[in-house]
């Protein structure tokens, strides 16, 4: 859909397994309707909007599921980590820039992370054993499966087509790594 908007992602498929397996492959094709859908090496935000299912016989059933991608952009999905103090050259070899996922995994505190367009700061520390997402190309952090309404104060981290150098700091012994910082449409 290039830079139109969004996008319908068909899947059909079909599952052969035994029949005390299916029941369990089919709750698969039912988990949780928003992610992120693989193919090919790049990834996309998707959201399922309907899932058919055919049963041929106890250990087939053919099925079409539907998404949608909201997001007309698609991602590589490569991640890298972003250590305290260091510069890290981030590529965008694609055609459009990319809005990146930062994923930090406490305990971290005072995250701070500066890039061509500013210094953007999270203002909350993150626990040991807690793991959140800051998704810039939708402006949300998440925690725990649920958006979460936390301050931050700067412009949202962005790369470039070309690519950009960014530095992070923060304390404590945690991780920050950032990925889908390659986007094509």
């Amino acid at each position: 859909a290039g830079r139109l908007g969004g996008r319908t992602v068909e899947v059909f498929g079909t599952i052969l397994a035994t029949p005390s397996t299916m029941a369990a492959a089919i709750n698969y094709l039912r988990r949780p309707a928003r992610g992120a859908f693989t193919s090919g090496g790049y990834e996309a935000n998707v959201q399922r909007t309907s899932l058919e299912l055919t049963r041929i016989n106890e250990s087939t059933c053919e099925f079409a599921l539907y998404l949608r991608a909201d997001d007309p952009l698609r991602y590589l999905s490569q991640a890298k980590a972003l250590a305290p103090g260091a510069a890290v050259s981030l590529p965008n070899a694609g055609d459009s820039a990319a809005l990146p996922t930062v994923t930090i995994s406490g305990p971290v505190s005072g995250l701070t992370i500066t890039h061509p367009g500013g210094t953007w700061a999270l203002n909350r520390n993150i626990n040991a054993g807690e793991v959140w997402e800051a998704v810039f190309r939708e402006g949300d952090l998440w925690w725990g499966g649920s958006r979460q309404f936390v301050p931050s104060t700067g412009p949202a981290p962005r790369v470039p087509m070309g690519g950009a150098t960014w530095t992070a700091n923060y304390a404590g012994a945690g991780q920050v790594s950032v990925r889908r910082y390659e986007a094509w449409t």
